[in-house]
């Protein structure tokens, strides 16, 4: 699967971006952190991951 222009066709670059900097970081630097509507399961799985992570 490729992600494209629907215009040109050309091929598209996805990225992640650092909304302070404006800065392209890698997939490998990226978190995931809880948003207001988390509740304690959500909060309990994402300190599972850090957990795992910070084994790894």
């Amino acid at each position: 699967m490729k992600f494209v222009n629907g215009k040109t066709g050309a091929e598209v670059r996805l990225g992640f971006f650092d909304q302070e900097t404006g800065e392209q970081i890698d997939a490998a630097d990226l978190a995931i952190k809880e948003g207001p509507g988390a509740d304690d399961r959500v909060r309990w799985r994402l300190s599972q991951g850090e957990q795992r992570r910070r084994k790894a």
